[in-house]
């Protein structure tokens, strides 16, 4: 038994000798970057770096937060961002400041990985001179767009993290250095100047940057640059010249505005020629498309949940409405301002941007929640529910639920409707004026109308009147209730 044993392990170390040689696979080292397939390899793993910022609710709520579109909704999971209070510190401090955190802890590593490709892959071989700096003016890019977000949040940070201003490090370092907000803003707009002359007209493949990306952004970095403590005079005349070179080239780059605003953001439609930079994270393969919801660790980190945090709170004390993937989860994180709803968006007759950007019809989906039924009062008073197939009106019947499925349960755009939407005095008596009602029914679908309104408006979540009388001898009809 004991030659077997040696028999085997004098095959064994023979046969694994070839095998043994380290070819390292999971980690990306600076020899790699001095092949074609490292340099890819290495943009890929920065394209991918972003799905920790964009879509996220870290980095949405560090670039949502604080503008003039939108406000903290009822479900708030980071209040401070929003409220920039004296909570903020501690908040960052107690273990539940991941919103910064995000940024910070992903964009060194993939600023360092562009180091490492713009430093050694000009030695790489197999590709043209023209191919190596269209693959290096993407590093450029890349590097160039952290920076901008990085900047953005916390002013001057570092740009040595560890062998040099912009160099590639191989050391690990916990020392950082914060740089003047100067050094970087020039930084990030030479590698965007470089980037807008070096990358291809149109992108090598989809999902890349080309020349509209480096523009566009390079015009935003001048702009905020402009208005910023590091403001050179020359900027604002910059941004216009990078945007207006981008508007003239269109036609070259590919890019323009699309005839219907509603398309710009159409599933399905990502790469329309609107678009300049996308950030990718579903495709047709199945295993890495990171679609599983809610999943834990790296995966949960870079979820793209954005398209749950701008909804309405339509399921609770809703009469008709349960939760369904139609409708989206309502995690009400933001809300929209007044000045977006009525400034920005003032005129909904002649733009359509309002109506193309926000829902505002709920379909009745359970006619068993909350589902009122109609009274022998509302009867009496003439009360009528839908159009029969003649074009008639159905008289309600007394005890009939008034939703079914398909019913509109909740309308928002009372002012569309020319309801007078009454201001909130705390729990004072006011009148809602309705137009063109001529009965309770109508009345009352005129006034729900106004109620969710001042609900979105305002608040976020419902709010009840108590009514104290309905008038509708007169045209028009009026409504007062206590608040």
């Amino acid at each position: 038994m004991k030659q077997i044993y040696i028999i085997v392990l004098i095959i064994t170390l023979s046969s694994c000798s070839d095998i043994l040689k380290e070819e390292p696979r999971n980690a990306l080292t600076p020899n790699y970057y001095q092949t074609v397939v490292g340099l890819n390899a290495g943009l890929t793993s920065v394209y991918s770096s972003f799905k920790f910022y964009y879509g996220t609710e870290g980095g949405m709520n560090l670039s949502v937060y604080g503008t003039d579109e939108f406000t903290h909704g009822q479900q708030v999971t980071n209040p401070p961002l929003n409220i920039y209070g004296t909570t903020l510190n501690a908040a960052m401090n107690d273990g539940k400041g991941g919103d910064l955190q995000t940024p910070w802890n992903r964009a060194y590593s993939a600023i360092n990985t562009c180091n490492g490709i713009i430093e050694i892959g000009n030695n790489v071989q197999g590709i043209t001179d023209d191919q190596k700096k269209a693959l290096l003016a993407e590093a450029k890019y890349l590097r160039a767009h952290w920076y901008f977000i990085l900047v953005t949040t916390f002013g001057g940070v570092t740009l040595d993290l560890g062998s040099g201003p912009l160099k590639f490090n191989t050391t690990p370092t916990n020392v950082a250095h914060r740089e003047p907000l100067v050094d970087c803003w020039a930084a990030i707009i030479k590698d965007l100047e470089e980037a807008s002359n070096e990358l291809p007209d149109k992108p090598s493949a989809q999902g890349r940057v080309w020349k509209a990306s480096a523009l566009h952004l390079l015009a935003k970095a001048y702009l905020t640059r402009a208005w910023s403590s590091s403001a050179q005079s020359t900027d604002f005349q910059n941004a216009f010249d990078a945007a207006n070179k981008l508007i003239t080239n269109k036609g070259t780059y590919g890019v323009s505005l699309l005839g219907d605003y509603k398309s710009v953001h159409q599933e399905g439609n990502e790469y329309n020629a609107e678009v300049v930079f996308q950030v990718d994270w579903i495709d047709n393969n199945q295993t890495f498309n990171n679609n599983n919801g809610f999943a834990s660790g790296e995966d949960g980190l870079r979820q793209n949940r954005s398209n749950y945090f701008f909804r309405m709170l339509y399921v609770t004390n809703m009469p008709g409405m349960i939760r369904d993937a139609a409708n989206g989860r309502p995690f009400v994180r933001y809300k929209p301002t007044d000045w977006l709803l009525n400034t920005a968006f003032g005129d909904k007759v002649n733009d359509s941007r309002y109506d193309k950007s926000f829902q505002t019809v709920w379909k009745c989906n359970s006619t068993s929640t909350l589902n009122p039924q109609w009274t022998t009062d509302d009867v009496a008073a003439g009360a009528v529910t839908q159009k029969n197939s003649a074009g008639a009106l159905v008289p309600a019947v007394a005890g009939q639920a008034k939703l079914s499925i398909g019913d509109t349960a909740h309308l928002h755009g009372a002012e569309s409707s020319g309801v007078e939407v009454p201001s909130v005095e705390g729990q004072e008596v006011v009148c809602v004026v309705l137009p063109g009602c001529s009965n309770i029914s109508e009345s009352l679908f005129r006034f729900s109308e106004c109620i969710h309104r001042l609900w979105w408006l305002q608040y976020s979540e419902p709010i009840f009147p108590d009514l104290e009388e309905i008038r509708c001898n007169t045209i028009p009809c009026w409504i007062s209730c206590r608040w």
